[in-house]
């Protein structure tokens, strides 16, 4: 966001949070003239990266085991919910697909299940092998 709006060159959010790092250590270790705002970003950069350890909703991989799980469990609403979720990040995700066409098999939903099922073979002929 800092490169499109021209402010300055950062590739990624990575490096802008990387940058924001080292100045906030530089700020606690070697000019300690704003240490407590200084310590509260340090604490809140971990927090946050900690956080991202147990709630990732933007990642379809965390959306995923989540998905999963409660499938295996036969949640399916929930196991639908999921997919869904990660279809709406990856349009193109026939895992998501064919696995949310099992789930509407659990719930006897078999036309929205077969319309999951057509969807994931186009994306994927061989998902079912």
């Amino acid at each position: 966001m800092v490169t499109e709006l021209g402010i300055i060159q950062i590739g990624n959010a990575a490096h802008l949070a990387g940058l924001v790092f080292g100045v906030l250590v530089a700020e606690v270790c070697i000019r300690r003239q704003r240490f407590v705002s200084a310590v509260c970003g340090l604490t809140l950069m971990f927090s946050l990266s900690v956080m991202v350890l147990v709630w990732c909703p933007w990642s379809v991989t965390w959306l995923g085991i989540r998905a999963y799980d409660a499938h295996a469990a036969e949640n399916y609403p929930l196991a639908i919910r999921e997919y869904t979720r990660i279809l709406e990040i990856n349009p193109q995700n026939a895992w998501a697909l064919i696995n949310r066409s099992y789930a509407h098999l659990g719930l006897n939903d078999i036309d929205a299940a077969d319309a999951d099922r057509q969807a994931a073979l186009i994306i994927d002929p061989l998902i079912e092998q």
